[in-house]
């Protein structure tokens, strides 16, 4: 197990699942003392986010959108302001977000990585690293299935989710060869 504190102001950022016995501990930035140290080189912390060139969103523990960066906003075309609080699979477009049910109300939503993982770590502070993630889209370019990685990290009372490696939807997430 990896005890994470936070290097200025030593408060528990959670911990980390490992295959050794020992506790270890790694140390980070807590959102306090990020916003502290940075505010010198970004006028906000809006800005901040703004300045990391791959999608970032930040959501509440029910996967609500609370922010999201451009990178995050051209993925999903949406306009700032148009989706703080709305379910994230309405923010992505998830097809299944568009029915009567609603987004996290549907048989599919039991099985969603990204709301499984964001519900993960808002529960238990444990992140996830680059797992592999499938959404079914619908929006105005049409219907479209996006097989992405994704990163989450629980901060204070938010978790960051952040998409990395947007893939075609006929790319492999694994070699079928092992």
């Amino acid at each position: 197990m990896i005890r994470r504190v936070c290097t200025y102001c030593k408060s528990d950022l959670g911990v980390v699942d490992d295959t050794r016995s020992e506790e270890r501990v790694s140390h980070g930035i807590c959102l306090d003392c990020l916003r502290k140290k940075y505010s010198r080189a970004f006028n906000s912390f809006d800005e901040f986010f703004e300045s990391i060139n791959y999608p970032v969103m930040v959501t509440d523990a029910d996967t609500n959108i609370i922010y999201a960066n451009e990178p995050a906003r051209a993925f999903t075309g949406k306009e700032l302001g148009e989706f703080n609080g709305i379910p994230g699979g309405e923010f992505i477009d998830c097809i299944y977000a568009n029915t009567p049910e609603g987004c996290g109300r549907t048989v599919h939503c039991q099985s969603c990585v990204i709301r499984t993982e964001v519900a993960k770590t808002a529960h238990t502070g444990n992140s996830a690293q680059r797992v592999p993630a499938t959404l079914d889209i619908s929006n105005k370019q049409g219907e479209n299935t996006v097989r992405v990685l994704i990163s989450t990290k629980k901060v204070g009372d938010v978790v960051h989710v952040q998409i990395e490696d947007v893939l075609p939807s006929d790319a492999f997430l694994f070699d079928s060869s092992a």
